[in-house]
Parts: C-alpha cells; sequence; structure tokens
C-alpha cells in the first residue's frame, strides 16, 4: 500500500546515529540482595536483540534455599532493519544493496526510504514508491543497484536514511 509522506529535508550534517552494539549471549548473572522482605526491584538495560530470555534464579539464606519459577522475558526493538550488501566492490561493478524493514508494532507504520547521493557510488532504485505503509508483522523490500564509481582501499560511504511514523 502506498501512502502519501513528505519526507523531512536531507540533512546536511550528518546526525548521530544509535549504534546497537549490546548483544550479550547471557544475560543477568549479578548478585542482587533482596532483604528481609524477600524481594527487590532492579533497572536494567535490556540487550539489543529481539530475543526471549528466560529467567532462572534462586536465592540463599540462613533459613534455607529458595527457587524462583522460570519467567520469559521477550526483548524486541519496535521495528528492525535488515541492509544486505557485499563485503567489498570493484570499480565499476553493479551490485545489490537491500533494506528490508520489519514492522513489530501492533500498529501500521508509514516508512519513507532514500539514499543520499555519493560521489562514490550511483545508485538506482528498482522500487516504486519511496514510501509504504507497513503493518504488523509485515515488512517491505527497497533495493538499490549500486555502481562503484570510484576505487580505493578507504571506506567509502553511501547514507540510506529512513523515517519512521
Amino acid at each position: 500500500m502506498s501512502v502519501p509522506f513528505s519526507a523531512p529535508p536531507r540533512p546536511k550534517e550528518p546526525k548521530k546515529t544509535i549504534e546497537r552494539k549490546f548483544h550479550p549471549e547471557t544475560w543477568l548473572y549479578d548478585l542482587v540482595g533482596v532483604g528481609p522482605e524477600g524481594h527487590t526491584q532492579i533497572s536494567l538495560t535490556t540487550p539489543d536483540s529481539i530475543t526471549t530470555w528466560e529467567t532462572d534464579a534462586f536465592c540463599l539464606s540462613q533459613s534455607g534455599y529458595g527457587e524462583a519459577e522460570r519467567v520469559e522475558l521477550t526483548t524486541i526493538q519496535p521495528y528492525f532493519i535488515d541492509l544486505t550488501f557485499p563485503h567489498s566492490v570493484v570499480q565499476d561493478e553493479v551490485f545489490p544493496l537491500t533494506a528490508q524493514v520489519f514492522n513489530y508494532e501492533k500498529t501500521c507504520l508509514v516508512v519513507g526510504v532514500w539514499l543520499s547521493d555519493s560521489p562514490d557510488f550511483k545508485a538506482v532504485k528498482t522500487y516504486n514508491e519511496d514510501t509504504h505503509c507497513i503493518c504488523e508483522d509485515q515488512s517491505e523490500i527497497y533495493t538499490w543497484n549500486v555502481t562503484a564509481k570510484t576505487i580505493g582501499t578507504g571506506q567509502k560511504f553511501m547514507e540510506l536514511h529512513i523515517v519512521v511514523r
């Protein structure tokens, strides 16, 4: 479904990006005192992944041993973007750059996607609409055929902009 969308002006200065880099294999190996009441509350930052965590807790005291019932905690992001592109390319090589946007919200999201101009790459989009309405548990794929215009061993950049409303 295509919807009207007014993308914000493209920024002259790059915005600070939030890099998701907290991806532990295990989580919450902390010793936490519960006090005489036998319970406590803790505030934590959940990992940056879509995962279901299983709890396993026990306590020791002078009067004995106790074990808490297992509970599941699911961490999720409201939407997720999966980028697919090659590790390296050579000058004049054409390769696909694909951005797949998944919606895990209970409501529909209006998503706008575009690539900034780059002196290092020429990109031609292969889709018709820059914006889509992506509803719960659905995704949309945006693909560009990209040509590498320059050579070099340094990093070359393209900026992919995704606006979600």
